[in-house]
């Protein structure tokens, strides 16, 4: 516990010391997955975010030139299932750091083939639908074609968390990085004793979903940034769900209208001029890295 905690540390004082613009991306919100702690973005957001209003790589590579330089995760949905990505990843500028999530389900061979290998490439592996060896022969076979900047994410589903010494090692074993996540959704806390168990495997930050309406001080829209599949830009990811009427968020009651800060696309988009004061209930998961300023602080205060 003391190394996880002196790792978030140093990274809050990296991000102190080096702030930089960050932008998660959603071209598509498409995917061939249906996993229990996803069920929102794998069938109401493809309704809403219909292949209709998706963008193209060389409209992307323009439109996220108003974040530039920014360290760009283009997540989703299935990456991989999203027409342009390898022109999206190639055409992005080497001023910006780039990487991507993809559940390694669908073919890799025009990926392997044209993506340059520079990105960083998070596969998220998913037990409920994954073969555990092929997925880990697909990372190895990154690797030998020379994407070296890679990880395994694993999302720490409660009844999955038994599994987290089996997969760690086993992807020690073949000296792949394995990265936990937290599951932090307001359908699910987790128990005492789980939250203990998954605290000795990940770095989060939080491990729950915060209900709280505490007003606190948030980069999220001018530093920190998450763009749907139509342009639209959000504070955040959770300011998603706000913004789009997602019925878990809904009874808490939340304006979703100030998390929408426009759209890439119409000449409408204008960040925030700095922090802004937010009291929403936030989940705090994707976000926090790059977006929270005062939470870490508030929270070592709660603690001493």
């Amino acid at each position: 516990m003391k190394i996880q905690k002196a790792k978030r540390a140093a990274k809050a004082l990296i991000r102190k010391i080096f702030p930089k613009t960050s932008v998660i991306l959603f071209p598509t919100y498409f995917c061939n997955y249906r996993c229990p702690y996803c069920e929102y973005n794998a069938q109401e957001f493809p309704a809403r975010f219909p292949r209709s209003v998706e963008h193209g790589a060389e409209e992307w590579v323009a439109a996220l030139e108003q974040f530039r330089p920014a360290d760009i995760a283009i997540s989703g949905g299935e990456t991989l299932s999203y027409r342009d990505i390898v022109p999206l990843v190639n055409g992005l500028r080497q001023s910006h750091t780039v990487g991507l999530t993809t559940n390694l389900s669908l073919p890799l061979d025009d990926f392997i083939a044209g993506a340059r290998r520079d990105i960083g490439v998070t596969a998220s592996f998913h037990p409920h639908t994954a073969d555990l060896e092929e997925f880990a022969e697909k990372v190895l076979l990154l690797r030998e074609r020379g994407f070296l900047n890679l990880n395994v994410n694993f999302v720490a589903y409660p009844d999955m968390i038994h599994r987290l010494p089996e997969l760690r090692a086993f992807f020690a074993e073949r000296k792949i990085p394995f990265h936990v996540e937290a599951f932090i959704h307001p359908s699910r806390r987790y128990a005492l004793e789980e939250e203990r168990v998954v605290g000795e495997f990940t770095d989060c930050l939080k491990l729950g979903f915060d209900e709280s309406r505490d007003r606190r001080r948030c980069l999220a829209g001018s530093r920190h940034f998450a763009v749907a599949p139509s342009g639209d830009v959000f504070a955040c990811v959770v300011g998603i769900f706000y913004g789009t009427g997602a019925p878990l968020y809904e009874r808490f009651g939340v304006d979703g209208a100030p998390f929408r800060l426009g759209n890439l696309f119409d000449g409408m988009f204008r960040r925030a001029e700095g922090p802004r004061t937010c009291d929403a209930p936030c989940s705090a998961a994707c976000d926090i890295r790059g977006a929270v300023v005062e939470i870490l602080e508030r929270e070592r205060r709660s603690r001493t």
